[in-house]
């Protein structure tokens, strides 16, 4: 455009977060399996949680081979020992849950078999909103 002027507006991006994402998602009622409403916050992360250890890892294509877990396919395993499962179980708990960036630490996690197809988790998950006591089915 012939005769149009520049105008220069100072931007200070060193004070912007780049690294912080949004929280807000839908609500997801898991009991009746439907959406109510928004979360945010600690809600939604609890929300989160349960979606990463219930969802299992590398079985769905939208998911990266970092997301999910594999507390059912490793319990189900028959050759695996009572032995191993209790040592393994936890440390699959955290691998699924510390590649959030809200989640600091995963404590007091134990686990028991409800049934032949599913696990109940317990644990703390300290995070950036303080500790949140999970405990819940996955099957």
């Amino acid at each position: 455009m012939e005769g149009a002027s520049v105008i220069s507006v100072p931007f200070d991006i060193e004070g912007i977060d780049t690294e912080q994402r949004t929280n807000r998602t839908y609500g997801m009622d898991m009991e009746h399996k439907r959406i109510v409403g928004m979360v945010d916050g600690e809600e939604a992360l609890k929300q989160s949680i349960w979606k990463m250890l219930s969802t299992e890892r590398f079985k769905h294509l939208i998911y990266s081979d970092n997301y999910g877990s594999e507390i059912i396919d490793r319990a189900m395993d028959t050759e695996l020992t009572e032995e191993f499962l209790k040592s393994d179980i936890p440390e699959l708990v955290k691998d699924a849950l510390l590649i959030d960036d809200r989640i600091i630490e995963v404590t007091d996690i134990s686990w028991n078999w409800i049934g032949r197809d599913s696990v109940l988790i317990s644990c703390t998950v300290g995070t950036i909103y303080g500790d949140v006591l999970i405990e819940g089915v996955i099957k």
